[in-house]
């Protein structure tokens, strides 16, 4: 078998390439729950934070025969061409702040950067009421212009999907 690879994003952004995917010109693609999110937005609960306690669970919950078939059929009901052929995980997600941040408290008030999708935004919305989505390098290089001269920042790992509740810097 040859797998022709196409990195760094040379076919479009993630969900781009899930639409292609959709679409049958691209075969299958590694796509995040959160961008699986823009064509089924129930794959955003694999989004939640805290939905498991470390990395081990994460793996155990992933291999469960019984949790891959719920998100096989969610996805197949939800989006008509995309078929679910397997699940993984891409690591833990971290949070950075110049300052310390030991419990969900200390990020009240805080400009947190988010995922843009509906899930990140209602999840952070009443942690941080002030979440901020970057969809692009120029949006990413403004937040990183902005949160330098803000002491009050924090960050969540990034995505390319969309939101129209989120702030967009």
């Amino acid at each position: 078998m040859i797998i022709d690879q196409y990195p760094g994003a040379q076919l479009g952004q993630e969900p781009q390439v899930l639409q292609l995917v959709k679409s049958g010109d691209v075969e299958f693609s590694i796509v995040s729950s959160a961008n699986t999110a823009t064509i089924s937005p129930q794959a955003g609960v694999m989004s939640l934070h805290y939905l498991f306690r470390d990395e081990q669970h994460v793996i155990k919950g992933l291999a469960d025969p019984r949790v891959f078939e719920a998100l096989k059929a969610m996805i197949e009901e939800t989006s008509q061409g995309l078929h679910l052929i397997g699940t993984g995980s891409q690591g833990v997600r971290h949070m950075y702040s110049k300052k310390e941040i030991h419990n969900v408290g200390d990020i009240k008030g805080l400009k947190v950067r988010v995922q843009a999708t509906a899930t990140e935004d209602t999840m952070f919305r009443p942690m941080a009421p002030r979440p901020c989505t970057c969809r692009s390098a120029a949006s990413t290089r403004r937040c990183k212009q902005a949160w330098s001269t803000s002491p009050r920042t924090a960050s969540t790992s990034t995505s390319s999907t969309s939101t129209t509740r989120s702030r967009r810097c």
